[in-house]
């Protein structure tokens, strides 16, 4: 009886500490016609933080996010991604659920999940359809295309393999399954 006691006072005493390590931030996406963005984030609804960006690179930061994982939810409490920051930079994995925020790539595409260091895209970079079937792997160094990349069809019965390195195609070639 006690041993339980104990544990739900553990617990009661817990929660407020674990509730308080998930954070949700709400934010606005800005585009400009030459693919530049902006990214506004917000706190219970007050402005915390403004992300510039330049040919897909951050080029000014306004304000300070808090470090560690964030659910970045939309104004209808939705979460649309879970990004790892620190400093104020995407750093490790990175998931974006594409059919909730984004037209940037047509249907049947449902998320992207990419590694970055520092802000930039850097390692391998998947994107799935909603079937949760892989259908590109993309490698990235320093935000450029580096290394195998791997494109498959609709039917996922055929694939192209294109080596790149720093973003230039050095090889392709077609595998069918």
């Amino acid at each position: 009886m006690l041993n339980k006691l104990f544990t739900l006072i553990l617990i009661l005493i817990m929660f407020p500490i674990i509730c308080y390590c998930e954070q949700y931030v709400e934010f606005t996406v800005t585009t400009y016609e030459n693919n530049d963005y902006d990214i506004t984030y917000y706190y219970n609804y007050e402005e915390i933080a403004k992300q510039y960006f330049k040919d897909n690179k951050i080029v000014k930061t306004i304000g300070k996010l808090p470090d560690g994982t964030l659910n970045l939810v939309n104004f209808n409490n939705i979460t649309v991604a879970t990004i790892n920051i620190k400093n104020n930079k995407f750093n490790g994995l990175c998931t974006f659920l594409q059919r909730r925020y984004s037209v940037r790539f047509a249907p049947p595409y449902d998320k992207v999940q990419s590694m970055y260091k520092d802000g930039v895209l850097n390692g391998p970079t998947k994107i799935f359809n909603i079937s949760n079937q892989v259908v590109f792997e993309l490698n990235y160094k320093d935000g450029i295309l580096d290394g195998e990349s791997v494109f498959f069809d609709y039917t996922l019965k055929k694939r192209k393999v294109v080596d790149f390195k720093n973003g230039q195609k050095q090889s392709e070639k077609v595998i069918n399954l």
